[in-house]
C-alpha cells in the first residue's frame, strides 16, 4: 500500500463514530487528508544494521568458503595421466569402454579423478539470496524517500500536457515548502547503499551462485554459521529482516482498496464543504477489523443536495438534485489502483493512485500530494457548476462551444455539436452538468 495512504487509514479509530466527527477533525487538522511521504517506513536502526553487515557480505563475496569436490570423469586413454586406485577399479568394471583391437582388448576411455572447488553450499546460497533480498528491501525506503521530495512533475501529474501559461494559472508554490535538506540527504544515502549492494551482483561469487537454487526458509545453525563471523552476521541480518516482515505488505489487497475508498470519500465530502455546502445528515462510521463502511452522506447548499455514496470500494456515486427544478443527475467516479485505467462505459470520472492519461475525466489523487484536494474539488465543482446567464440567450446558443445547434426541452438544453447538457434553475441561472473541453 502507498505509505501515506496506509498512514491515512490508521487514523480510523473508535473515537470517530460519525462522518461529522471526521470532517470536524479534518477542519482542525487533527485528522489529515494530506500526509507527506515519510522519509522511511523502516523501524529505527534497520538501515544502520544493513550498513554494518555489508563488510561481512563483502568478505564472503571476495573469499567464499568452498569445499573440494572429487569426481570421476571419462577421458580418452591416450590423454590420461596416472590413474588412482579408484579410477582403475571403475575402468575395469565398466565393460562398455573396452574395445578389441586385433588380438588385444584395451580400454578406449579410462576414469580419471578430478578435483574442483564447489561453492554450492547451504551457507553460500543463504548469502547470495540475502543479496537479492536486500535489493528488494531497499526499494521501499528508496521509493518513500524519493516521493517525499516534491518536483513539478510529481506535484502536477499532467504537467507535460500544459504550456507554461496554463500551468501558472493554478500552480501552488507552497507545495515545495515541504522539501527539506535532510530529506534529500536521506535519499542520497539510501541510493548509495543500494548501489553498494548492487555491486555484489557483479561479483564472480554471485554469478557462480546464480546457477544454483535460491535459499528458502529460515537459517539453521551450522558450524560455519556459528563459528565464522562473516557468515554468522549474514544469518543474523536474515533473521532480523524476518522479524520486520520486510518482504510482506502490512495490509492486504482488500484493506488497500478500502483505504483508498475512504480517502476519496472524505476528500470528496471535504471538497463540497469547501464549496459552501453543509452536511445534511450524519451517517455512522462502521469500523471492523476488515474494513471501514459508511452509509451515504448528504450535503446541501441553496441550489442542490448531493448524496455521496460508496456502494463498493471500486466506485463512488454522486447523486445531485436541483432543489428548484427537482432534476436529478448521477455521476459515477471509478477508483483506480492500477497503473492502467480500464475504461468503464458508465464512468463520468476516474481517480487513480497513479498518474493518469490526459483527459477531461481522469485525475491522479493521492494522499501524499498537496494538490490532490484541488483535483477532488474540481470534480465536485463540475457536478454543481452554475452560471448567472439569461435563458433568452443560452437557451438558443451553446454555453460551452458557441454552437446554435441546440435543443431546448422544458429548460433542458442539449448541444448537438459538443454534447453539452445544462438546465435552467431559474430564468437567469443555469446548471451545466455535462460537458467536455478536450476534443
Amino acid at each position: 500500500m502507498n505509505a501515506s495512504l496506509e498512514r491515512f487509514y490508521r487514523q480510523f479509530t473508535e473515537q470517530y463514530g460519525t462522518v461529522s466527527q471526521v470532517l470536524d477533525a479534518i477542519a482542525d487538522k487533527s485528522f489529515r487528508l494530506f500526509i507527506p511521504t515519510p522519509a522511511s517506513e523502516d523501524q529505527p536502526g534497520t538501515i544502520e544494521r544493513i550498513k554494518k553487515t555489508l563488510p561481512h557480505i563483502a568478505n564472503v563475496v571476495r573469499k567464499p568458503y568452498v569445499t573440494l569436490r572429487t569426481d570421476m570423469t571419462q577421458v580418452r586413454a591416450e590423454r590420461a595421466g596416472v590413474l588412482s586406485p579408484a579410477g582403475i577399479r571403475a575402468t575395469i568394471s565398466d565393460g562398455r569402454i573396452w574395445k578389441r583391437r586385433g588380438d588385444e582388448v584395451r580400454p578406449e576411455y579410462v576414469y580419471a579423478t578430478t578435483h574442483e572447488d564447489d561453492c554450492n553450499s547451504y551457507e553460500n546460497r543463504l548469502v547470495k539470496t540475502l543479496i537479492d533480498r536486500l535489493i528488494r528491501f531497499m526499494r521501499v525506503p528508496l521509493r518513500t524517500a524519493k516521493e517525499s521530495i516534491p518536483s513539478l512533475y510529481a506535484a502536477y501529474f499532467q504537467l507535460s500536457h500544459l504550456n507554461k501559461l496554463d500551468f501558472m494559472k493554478f500552480m501552488r508554490t507552497d507545495t515545495f515548502q515541504q522539501a527539506k535538506a535532510q530529506t534529500y540527504e536521506d535519499f542520497a544515502a539510501l541510493l548509495q547503499l543500494k548501489t553498494r549492494i548492487g555491486t555484489f551482483r557483479q561479483s564472480n561469487f554471485y554469478k557462480t551462485m546464480d546457477k544454483y537454487p535460491a535459499f528458502t526458509g529460515s537459517p539453521e545453525l551450522t558450524n560455519l554459521l556459528t563459528h565464522n563471523e562473516d557468515y554468522r552476521r549474514c544469518a543474523e541480518l536474515w533473521n532480523f529482516l524476518d522479524t520486520l516482515g520486510a518482504d510482506a505488505p502490512t495490509t492486504g489487497e482488500a484493506q488497500s482498496r478500502n483505504a483508498y475508498a475512504m480517502f476519496i470519500f472524505f476528500g470528496m465530502l471535504n471538497a463540497y464543504l469547501g464549496l459552501g455546502f453543509t452536511l445534511k445528515n450524519d451517517p455512522p462510521i462502521l469500523i471492523s477489523e476488515r474494513a471501514v463502511r459508511i452509509p451515504a452522506a448528504t450535503v446541501e447548499n441553496d441550489d442542490f443536495t448531493v448524496d455521496v455514496w460508496l456502494p463498493q470500494d471500486e466506485c463512488m456515486q454522486l447523486t445531485v438534485r436541483a432543489k428548484e427544478t427537482k432534476r436529478k443527475e448521477k455521476y459515477r467516479v471509478y477508483l483506480v489502483r492500477d497503473t492502467e485505467i480500464e475504461p468503464q462505459p458508465d464512468a463520468d470520472f476516474y481517480v487513480s493512485l497513479y498518474p493518469t492519461p490526459y483527459s477531461d475525466i481522469a485525475s491522479c489523487v493521492v494522499p501524499n500530494n498537496l494538490n490532490s484536494q484541488q483535483d477532488l474539488t474540481a470534480i465536485a465543482k463540475t457536478t454543481v457548476l452554475t452560471f448567472a446567464s439569461p435563458h433568452s440567450v443560452y437557451g438558443n446558443y451553446c454555453l460551452v462551444c458557441g454552437s446554435t445547434e441546440v435543443s431546448d426541452n422544458h429548460g433542458g438544453v442539449t448541444c448537438e455539436t459538443c454534447g453539452a447538457r445544462y438546465n435552467f434553475l431559474t430564468p437567469d441561472k443555469l446548471w451545466l452538468h455535462h460537458f467536455r473541453i478536450l476534443r
